[in-house]
């Protein structure tokens, strides 16, 4: 068998067994459990969404976003990109307004403190990772031109 013919045939082989696995495979796909709760945030009146950076959610249930300050970076905004918003939606509290140029990623610890990272640098600010405490006092703060210590604030 020459090798164009061999290759050919393995072709013909999988495209018939994808034919054949695609429905099966779909029956066994299990449902989705999720489901899409539009709206579910309540932003302050006259604030819209952003891009966002990232979602976490804390040990009591609480969600936190870091919200691209209604658009697609915070250069100039002076709206808070941090937002926490309890289980039901409602939204505890906001901060960060002026801190950040693109906000990029977030985590909670169990203690509740929130990490979050600046992805890019412009107008003297941008490029650092940020330790808040749950009520938003920064607790260290760490610059890509400071890699040798972290600065307690």
């Amino acid at each position: 068998m020459t090798p164009n013919l061999y290759r050919a045939g393995i072709a013909l082989a999988a495209a018939a067994l994808a034919l054949f696995a695609s429905p099966h495979l779909a029956a066994q796909t299990p449902p989705n459990p999720y489901q899409l709760a539009d709206g579910w945030a309540k932003l302050p009146d006259g604030r819209a969404w952003g891009n966002v950076g990232a979602v976490d959610v804390d040990r009591d249930g609480n969600v936190w976003v870091f919200d691209r300050c209604g658009a697609n970076r915070c250069t100039d905004s002076k709206l808070d990109p941090i937002l926490k918003f309890d289980p039901s939606g409602k939204l505890v509290r906001s901060f960060g307004a002026g801190m950040f140029v693109f906000p990029h990623g977030m985590a909670t610890d169990k203690e509740g403190n929130l990490y979050v990272t600046d992805a890019e640098g412009a107008t003297g600010k941008g490029h650092m990772v940020y330790k808040f405490s749950p009520e938003g006092k920064i607790l260290l703060s760490r610059s890509e031109e400071h890699t040798s210590e972290l600065q307690s604030h």
